[in-house]
């Protein structure tokens, strides 16, 4: 990084910092295909209302021959979709991400972008007084710095050479076949891709509800409890994480944080810069690079028992729904929430097998009868003018319905 178009973007706002990098040297990397977005107060910067204040930070990294727009809708449109979505006004922000996903994926499609063999990866991130809400759609990483230095990965590669055997498994059963060089394909194709999950690339998402789709577009969900000694959350694209190990990218941001330790709020841009200077020179990376740092001490916490649930949380790896407690107000579709919708129990029988809250592989509770389910694809318009779910009913009208 030391010719005169080696310049890296950085950008600082007041609980993170980022830094981008375009890799001119690789021919490739003709255009800069990666984005990210940072909402530090949902609320405030949409009308959106809520229990408390959530930020959502986001880095995009677009492939093929268009996938700079992909990144660039992504980054417009994902925000708003997760800030308007009936289920962020009582905290349900699993449920939020999920839906902002599908429906940023079909809005790009309705726009007619050349969007048929391109598209983008996204590692989305909510954090709210007492949660950090992972989404991750591809192989863009979300990594947590632990007290003491470790790392913890937030989210999974969803690409041919690391992901999981359900993972393959998946990508296999809906249709699609793996080439020797690790990439996914169909017959007739227009090419291979190397990641299994992305928004855009519709030549690998056939008419059908999203569950269908080769390439999915639907992420991977996670959720941990926020606590005094979490120091850092880390986005980066896998211009970053292909060539640096999660441990070897927190152990850096930890000593480039140190060597800012008398200054004031340092720029968290300087820290994010150093990755990129790291991934790039010493690391080889041929891609580009972007690398977004939040310092979770600088975004307030909540000791108090949570009024926000993040829907779901991380068991022995598994992505499992929380069986909810007895209805709070806000459950409750409580005054001065612009959205009521049908409060359900979400155990883990509530969720299609293939969707991202489901769990495999283990005995789960199904939902009583006299729950009320409702469908995550179909809408109507309720009394208010709202957009919401439409309620299915019992638990076995739910799975005769669904897509």
């Amino acid at each position: 990084m030391d010719g005169t178009q080696d310049h890296v973007s950085c950008e600082d706002f007041p609980t993170c910092g980022v830094a981008q990098f375009q890799n001119k040297q690789h021919c490739k990397n003709v255009k800069q295909q990666d984005s990210y977005f940072v909402v530090e107060d949902l609320c405030g910067s949409f009308g959106a209302r809520c229990v408390h204040q959530v930020g959502l930070y986001g880095v995009a990294d677009g492939h093929g021959e268009f996938g700079e727009v992909a990144a660039s809708f992504i980054r417009r449109n994902l925000p708003p979709q997760f800030a308007q979505s009936p289920h962020f006004p009582p905290g349900r922000l699993g449920h939020a991400l999920l839906e902002s996903f599908i429906r940023t994926d079909a809005l790009q499609r309705e726009a007619n972008l050349p969007l048929w063999a391109s598209g983008a990866c996204v590692s989305a991130v909510a954090v709210s007084p007492t949660h950090i809400v992972v989404s991750n759609c591809g192989d863009c990483r979300c990594v947590l710095a632990e007290e003491g230095g470790t790392s913890r990965d937030l989210s999974s590669d969803h690409n041919v050479e690391s992901a999981s055997p359900q993972e393959i498994q998946r990508v296999v059963s809906k249709g699609g076949t793996l080439t020797p060089d690790k990439r996914v394909t169909l017959p007739g194709a227009p090419g291979r891709l190397a990641t299994t999950r992305a928004l855009g690339d519709y030549w690998a998402k056939p008419p059908g509800p999203p569950e269908g789709h080769v390439v999915s577009g639907l992420p991977e969900i996670r959720a941990v409890a926020r606590h005094p000694g979490q120091k850092y959350l880390i986005l980066a694209s896998d211009g970053v994480f292909g060539f640096m190990s999660s441990q070897d990218v927190v152990t850096l941001c930890i000593s480039a944080s140190m060597l800012q330790r008398h200054t004031d709020r340092p720029p968290l841009s300087r820290v994010a810069h150093t990755v990129l200077g790291t991934a790039v020179s010493a690391r080889r990376s041929d891609d580009n690079c972007t690398c977004l740092v939040i310092d979770l001490m600088r975004v307030p916490t909540l000791a108090a028992a949570p009024s926000i649930r993040p829907d779901v949380e991380c068991r022995e790896g598994m992505q499992v729904p929380i069986v909810a407690s007895p209805l709070s107000p806000v459950d409750r579709g409580a005054p001065g929430f612009p959205h009521s919708t049908p409060h359900v129990s979400p155990s883990a029988s509530a969720w299609p097998p293939s969707s991202p809250f489901a769990q495999s592989g283990r005995e789960v509770r199904e939902p009583l009868d006299e729950e009320l389910l409702w469908c995550p694809w179909c809408w109507k318009t309720n009394a208010d003018g709202d957009a919401e779910n439409i309620t299915v009913g019992s638990f076995e009208e739910w799975r005769g319905h669904m897509h």
